[in-house]
């Protein structure tokens, strides 16, 4: 998952940041599961977290917002 991450910052993220200035946008990144750490014990918790933070994002938001779900599970066998 860091390869993407890198990836992202390096290659996509300053592309988009750009475009989206030329349109008068801000363009912000919240990547909710970068700093959060084995201290959070439940996966329901994790979710609660992410969704406190979509809310924080929409409120401080005066235009559009979306959201954008990437999982890679590497846990289980393939």
């Amino acid at each position: 998952m860091t390869s993407e991450r890198n990836a992202f910052w390096d290659k996509a993220y300053p592309e988009i940041q750009d475009f989206c200035q030329s349109l008068g946008l801000v363009f912000e990144v919240v990547d909710f599961r970068w700093g959060v750490s084995e201290s959070v014990p439940a996966d329901h918790m994790i979710t609660e977290l992410c969704l406190q933070e979509i809310e924080s994002c929409q409120k401080v938001s005066t235009g559009l917002s979306f959201v954008v779900s990437v999982a890679i599970i590497s846990e289980f066998p393939s």
